[in-house]
């Protein structure tokens, strides 16, 4: 072995010496976290003043029929939690419901 790969080696065993004195360390207790009490929650439609009936919804299922369709805002970008990939933002997509009717839905523009 090269007289430096020893230097190194002898380097890393200090440190690993180091460390395994610091081991033998015991971690303070931690503390247990306060009970958190049971819950419930019930939601409940409110009604619109001056809007007749459910606003013609329906809970049909949607299908996107043409991905061509969907539209973005230009240079607006929602970065991955790691920052690697851009994703477009979405403006509007376009869906059929099972009525053959067509709904757009429209999102609003990120900051």
């Amino acid at each position: 072995m090269p007289a430096g790969d020893k230097r190194y080696a002898s380097d890393i065993e200090a440190l690993a010496a180091t460390a395994r004195k610091e081991v033998g360390q015991a971690l303070p207790a931690a503390e247990a976290p306060a009970a958190i009490g049971a819950a419930s929650s019930t939601a409940h439609k409110q009604e619109v003043a001056g809007v007749a009936g459910d606003g013609g919804a329906d809970n049909s299922d949607r299908t996107e029929v043409d991905f061509a369709q969907r539209t973005y805002y230009a240079g607006k970008y929602y970065k991955s939690t790691d920052g690697l990939i851009l994703i477009p933002a979405s403006r509007r997509y376009t869906f059929t419901k099972e009525s053959g009717a067509t709904q757009s839905d429209e999102y609003a523009s990120p900051p």
